[in-house]
């Protein structure tokens, strides 16, 4: 994940302090409630899943979910990313990186962001400001909120967000529904408009080679917790 290598040394602690402690740990295995008779307590502690935001079309082959998009299923040239949250960012800076990422090369990172060397260029700033490089795709980010996209990204590293997708062209719309009548949801479609699709990218909702990627944010992924609570394993739950 460009920007985030960082989270690799955190990961790598992890494992390294699961491993001292002994625990069991068991990846790509659903409990199921005869793995866990036999305990005093049955903590659920099993994250977020991607919010299914519930519009006609996502099912189709060329609309992969935020998680699919950053595990590295197939998109094409010309993307639409619905929502424009800090996961919407994530997967929009992604999607136009290419290449190695200027997080893990000093030079790099001086040319994207416009950086001289201060014992020779004035307040540091690199002449000709910054370089980025070219996207690996065309992107378009779209919000239902009427507002400037990004605006409620975190308030000091938001603006190197929007500021580095804008550098790399990613088009960012405020206010835009999927369809005309959709239906109003809690925050609510009040006052947006339909998104110009078929005008901008031809229909890039639904023309194959044209992926969208819905990125509304996550909800908990709790419903173990009442499948268990029913299955009389013993302890708590």
């Amino acid at each position: 994940m460009p920007g985030k290598e960082e989270f690799r040394g955190l990961v790598a602690w992890f494992a390294t302090m699961v491993a001292k402690a002994g625990i069991d740990l068991r990846l790509g295995h659903e409990a199921t409630a005869d793995d866990l008779r036999g305990f005093d307590a049955v903590v659920i502690a099993t994250g977020v899943l991607p919010r299914d935001p519930g519009y006609p079309g996502q099912d189709g082959p060329n609309v992969p979910g935020y998680a699919e998009a950053l595990r590295g299923a197939p998109v094409g040239r010309r993307v639409a990313v619905i929502g424009a949250g800090g996961i919407g960012f994530v997967v929009a800076e992604a999607l136009v990186h290419q290449g190695r990422s200027p997080t893990l090369n000093p030079a790099l990172w001086h040319r994207e962001w416009g950086v001289g060397n201060t014992a020779t260029s004035p307040g540091g700033l690199a002449d000709g400001g910054p370089r980025p490089g070219p996207p690996a795709r065309k992107v378009m980010q779209l919000q239902r909120k009427a507002e400037k996209p990004g605006r409620r990204l975190g308030k000091t590293t938001g603006w190197s967000h929007r500021a580095r997708l804008q550098a790399r062209g990613v088009e960012m719309l405020g206010g835009y529904c999927l369809q005309p009548h959709s239906p109003r949801r809690a925050g609510g479609d009040r006052g947006c408009r339909t998104a110009p699709h078929s005008r901008r990218y031809g229909g890039a909702l639904h023309r194959a080679g044209t992926p969208a990627g819905p990125c509304w944010g996550a909800e908990g992924g709790r419903d173990c917790a009442s499948r268990y609570r029913g299955c009389r394993i013993g302890g708590r739950t």
